[in-house]
């Protein structure tokens, strides 16, 4: 199932055929079906869960109150996800920094911090009861999947989208802007939910795409991708300040945090890198460009 318009296809039909196909998924994952597990059932109905918001905030003018209402419902379904996936999240984090961080850690195991990880991961999800959660989930899902078919979508060209795509590409470029003034954590998780709501429109938009913008699409990726895993240490660095003396010697636990500094460093400054090109023009010419592919592909 292809997240992307179809030419076949009015825009409306299209954003009601997505919802569904992401909100079935979500719901096949989340009964366990196709042999997956739990983590896997949070990490990919987390994913359909933010395709599916920002598909909504693409064609947020078409929907009007429907907007808020279907919104609204998928935040609140995805932020119960969150604690489970941060958690998971921190290990996958320990495990990249043991890879790409050797000229910090050496040959050293860390086996203490992996294995307090691991215990807290455990611990969160008995507190949070996984398998009653992703039951309710479902039923989340479900009800967005029924309401998707009452949504007040009629327009079927690049109007219907054109508001979306220029504010997201505003959005994400004054987010790099303020990234460039304060550098703080907080400022490149937000810009980092802004690169990723582009990266989902581009998606959207892909079937239209020249071999540049293809380019354009990986480019956003490897932007999303250094912006996620600077997270992912950020939340590292915060779960082993918190809780030091429980992570084991002091040595470990100083050289793992020199080595999150200069791993995310790294990470920020390919991400800076990265995003000056991406978000090189302004958004009106982006928009204007969009526009002309759009009306070349649906003749």
């Amino acid at each position: 199932m292809a997240y992307r318009f179809k030419r076949s296809e009015s825009v409306g039909e299209g954003v009601i055929r997505i919802t569904c196909e992401q909100t079935e998924l979500a719901i096949e994952l989340l009964h366990g079906r196709g042999g997956v597990s739990p983590d896997e059932a949070v990490h990919e109905s987390r994913k359909s869960i933010k395709r599916l918001r920002a598909l909504f905030r693409l064609v947020r003018d078409e929907m009007g109150d429907a907007f808020t209402t279907a919104n609204a419902r998928l935040h609140q379904t995805g932020r119960k996800l969150s604690a489970i996936r941060d958690a998971g999240a921190l290990i996958d984090a320990f495990d990249e920094l043991r890879r790409d961080g050797k000229e910090n850690l050496g040959k050293r195991s860390f086996a203490s911090i992996r294995r307090a990880l691991v215990l807290h991961k455990k611990h969160v999800e008995e507190e949070i009861g996984v398998r009653p959660l992703l039951e309710k989930l479902s039923a989340d899902m479900a009800q967005t999947r029924q309401s998707a078919r009452h949504w007040p979508l009629k327009a079927g060209g690049f109007a219907a989208v054109e508001a979306g795509l220029q504010r997201t590409f505003r959005r994400g470029k004054k987010a790099m802007a303020v990234v460039l003034k304060t550098t703080c954590r907080e400022d490149f998780h937000e810009w980092r939910k802004r690169v990723k709501d582009h990266w989902y429109h581009v998606r959207l938009l892909g079937n239209s795409w020249t071999d540049a913008m293809q380019g354009y699409e990986r480019s956003l990726k490897e932007l999303e991708d250094a912006l996620g895993e600077d997270l992912n240490l950020a939340l590292l660095r915060e779960r082993i300040t918190s809780v030091p003396q429980a992570l084991g010697e002091t040595r470990d636990v100083d050289l793992v945090m020199g080595a999150i500094q200069d791993l995310s460093k790294e990470r920020r400054d390919r991400a800076l890198k990265i995003g000056r090109r991406v978000y090189r023009q302004k958004p009106r010419m982006f928009v204007k460009e969009m526009r002309h592919l759009w009306n070349e592909w649906r003749g």
